[in-house]
């Protein structure tokens, strides 16, 4: 909401940008007679599908949103991008709005980008915000 707020006040637009890894990082050695590190294996498979769902609902929802409020909006999905394009997307942005929950951990979160290290390099407003 405040997003959208501050882009109607400002006449501006909104660039969204959805980080994730691209597979959950896995923990130990997978031996192919071992029953129950195979079961694992599908439900972590399983919980990256869901939360891949999960992402695309909120895109979705957000494109609704910005339809309703008159906000024009883009939405793109990275998939462990690099320091350089993150700053590529946001050249020419004026602020940043951003999960305060990002640093926290998740499946398919990024894990090789220090974003908070990042944004302070950018130089933008940072404005933590609740999801």
């Amino acid at each position: 909401d405040r997003a959208f707020s501050w882009a109607k006040q400002n006449n501006g637009s909104l660039i969204v940008l959805f980080l994730k890894a691209e597979h959950e990082i896995r923990e130990g050695y997978i031996f192919p007679s071992d029953l129950d590190a195979a079961q694992n294996l599908q439900k972590n498979e399983d919980a990256e599908a869901a939360s891949m769902n999960v992402i695309s609902s909120n895109m979705t929802m957000l494109e609704h949103s910005a339809a309703n409020e008159h906000v024009d909006i883009s939405i793109q999905l990275l998939t462990d991008p690099s320091d350089d394009q993150l700053l590529q997307q946001l050249s020419g942005c004026e602020c940043v709005f951003i999960n305060d929950k990002f640093d926290q951990p998740g499946i398919l979160r990024v894990e090789g980008i220090h974003l908070e290290k990042l944004l302070k390099k950018i130089g933008l407003p940072i404005i933590k915000v609740q999801v």
